[in-house]
């Protein structure tokens, strides 16, 4: 049931009965149908041009924090070889 609604949710005619396609009521639907379906474009690019940035940035920090985890070994190493020498 749930496929069947949203299969259906794109159309204009979705229930089967005949339209007048020229009345202004059917027409207003046509046109905020096609108005909808621009701002969902829009949103959809939007969110995957956001998506582009986040993951740019992530590989970003996990360069960073690749760095940040090899200079606490480094510095891990060498308080070990102080401690053993002293």
């Amino acid at each position: 049931q749930d496929a069947k609604k949203a299969r259906k949710e794109g159309r204009l005619v979705g229930n089967g009965l005949p339209r007048l396609l020229t009345s202004d009521e059917f027409y207003q639907r046509v046109v905020d149908h096609e108005r909808v379906a621009v701002q969902d474009k829009v949103a959809n690019e939007n969110r995957r041009k956001q998506k582009e940035q986040r993951s740019a940035l992530l590989a970003e920090w996990k360069e960073v924090e690749e760095a940040r985890k090899q200079r606490n070994k480094e510095q891990k190493a060498a308080y070990r070889e102080q401690l053993a020498l002293w």
